[in-house]
């Protein structure tokens, strides 16, 4: 797998994370009670995708990182696990 690649699979699953964690938050809010178990192994899911995405990126050089391009994708996936996180936070407080 390429940098780019791995660089776009590892944003579209931030991406995808923070849709569940997103969807965890309307539920917390609407039903004020803890989410199904479906949801629940979703995100475990997801989070054992990630574990293979993080493996993949570690395995990249990192000098490969001073590409224009890639820097973008880094700076976006960045901003996006930023939102993830407050909104976790959030979450952990409902």
């Amino acid at each position: 797998m390429s940098q780019s690649e791995a660089l776009h699979a590892h944003h579209l699953l931030c991406d995808e994370i923070h849709q569940c964690v997103l969807e965890e938050n309307r539920f917390l809010r609407q039903q004020q009670r803890a989410p199904d178990a479906a949801l629940l192994e979703r995100k475990r899911t997801l989070l054992a995708r990630l574990d293979a995405t993080l493996a993949t990126l570690r395995t990249l050089p990192a000098a490969s990182v001073r590409d224009p391009a890639a820097r973008d994708e880094l700076e976006k996936t960045r901003a996006r696990i930023l939102q993830i996180l407050q909104l976790d936070k959030e979450n952990e407080q409902l």
